[in-house]
């Protein structure tokens, strides 16, 4: 499977390649589960950056094992870090490819939870109201 996710960003064309390194959601209160070396590996030998990106608050909007989500409002969000470049890794990659990969590996779960905690800081208990537009096109907040 990763060298088939090898070739298709290897063919590139801008495209991206969305990968959640945790294979699952995670169970309880944790933060972040424990990230698979896959994705770096894939990233590592398609010579292709990471950009890492926390998505917060979904266990309000949808419990795991439901496909239903719940109605009420609850604040969600997408937080980008700076991307993770392979070129920077090539020496060791050249020593040892499975070292390389776990290395990456750690630094993406050092910047994601970086990323949770700055959003789990910036994200207030509740959603804002956003203005709702009247039948003229007015804003009423």
């Amino acid at each position: 499977m990763v060298s088939e996710m090898v070739r298709y960003v290897r063919r590139g064309g801008g495209r991206a390649l969305l990968i959640y390194p945790e294979g699952g959601r995670v169970e309880g209160d944790a933060k972040l589960g424990e990230l698979k070396s896959g994705p770096a590996r894939v990233a590592l030998l398609a010579n292709a950056p990471i950009l890492p990106v926390a998505v917060t608050g979904t266990e309000k909007v949808l419990a795991k094992n439901s496909a239903t989500p719940r109605r009420a409002p609850a604040p969600c969000r997408v937080t980008f870090g700076e991307p993770i470049q392979p070129e920077d890794f090539l020496e060791e990659m050249r020593r040892n490819e499975v070292r390389a990969a776990r290395s990456v590996t750690n630094l993406l779960t050092e910047r994601l939870l970086a990323l949770i905690e700055t959003a789990e800081a910036d994200n207030p208990a509740t959603p804002p109201r956003l203005p709702l537009p009247t039948a003229e096109g007015e804003k009423v907040a």
